[in-house]
This record gives C-alpha cells, structure tokens and sequence, in this order.
C-alpha cells in the first residue's frame, strides 16, 4: 500500500504491486498517453471551432479495467485479509495495467459512443457532432493515462456519457 498526501492536504491510498519485479515484453506495456503537440492543436481546433473545454479525471482508473495476467496478491495480515488473495482488477505497478485500462477505455468510446482513434495519435478519439446552429464539426477527447480532456460544442454532455461506465470527477 502507497499513502501520500496531496497538495490540497487530501490523503490518498492506493495498492501498487511489484510490477517492476516482471519481465514483460515492451509492446504490452503501452499506457495512454496523448502528445503535446496534439493537445496543442486541438486547442487550437477548439479556438478556431468556438468550442467548450472540459476536463475529467477518471477515479481509480487501472482498478475498473480487466488485468491481462493474473495477479496473486499475497498478504502478510492474515488476520485482516486471509492468508492470500487473486486480483480480479488491474492494479497499479504492473506492467500490463495501463494496456488493460486503455483496452476497456477504448471499448467504451469506440463501441458504445461510437468514436474513432488517431492514426498520427492514438490517444486522440473524434466523432462528427453537429452543433446547434447546423453546422457540422468534430467532437474530441485526448487521454493522458486517467485524465479527459473534451471538446465539444457541449462537453459535459460526453464526459456524463462516460461517467456511465467509469467513475469520473470533473
């Protein structure tokens, strides 16, 4: 376990396994995680489009996706946990919970709201909206690891479509 305090004094938990004790090769390893340079562009997409800005960070995000190896977790409390235990949920320090995050984020928004990946960045995901006034434009989201940033004519409307299937603090 991992206690820290914030800078806003709120104390966070979090259970880290010894990821770095596994060889895995590099390919399963990716993490999203947006460019710079993209997240530039769209904001300037954003100017150019009038188009609203907003951020979402998903709670607890490696612990909502499906872990791509079982992870067996053992506890030195026996009297609190048992003796040991088999994680069901990806869980922050292995190699492989970033693919598996980005694996069930990319489920949601690709086959349940219906938008695309990049192909010069893969962290970039669009679809075509149409904006009150009848003009047509694209709706994007750039993903850094567990953070959202949308772009929309109406924003909160994409971020509470995604709040349906992760916990998300705006």
């Amino acid at each position: 376990m991992i206690f820290d305090v914030k800078f806003n004094l709120t104390r966070k938990s979090r259970l880290v396994a010894a990821g770095y004790m596994n060889e895995v090769p590099a390919y399963t390893t990716y993490s999203p995680v947006i460019s710079r340079e993209t997240v530039r562009i769209c904001f300037m997409l954003a100017a150019l489009n009038k188009l609203n800005i907003m951020m979402g960070d998903v709670g607890n995000a490696f612990i909502q996706a499906k872990p791509r190896d079982k992870c067996h977790v053992i506890i030195t409390d026996d009297q609190i946990f048992g003796p040991s235990a088999v994680g069901l949920k990806a869980v922050y320090g292995m190699k492989l919970s970033g693919a598996a995050w980005r694996e069930t984020l990319a489920i949601v928004l690709e086959k349940e709201l219906g938008f695309r990946n990049c192909i010069a960045d893969p962290d970039l995901w669009f679809k075509e909206g149409v904006k009150k006034d009848g003009s047509e434009y694209y709706i994007y989201i750039c993903v850094y690891v567990d953070d959202l940033l949308c772009l929309a004519e109406n924003p909160k409307n994409y971020i509470l479509q995604i709040k349906d299937y992760f916990h998300i603090r705006e």
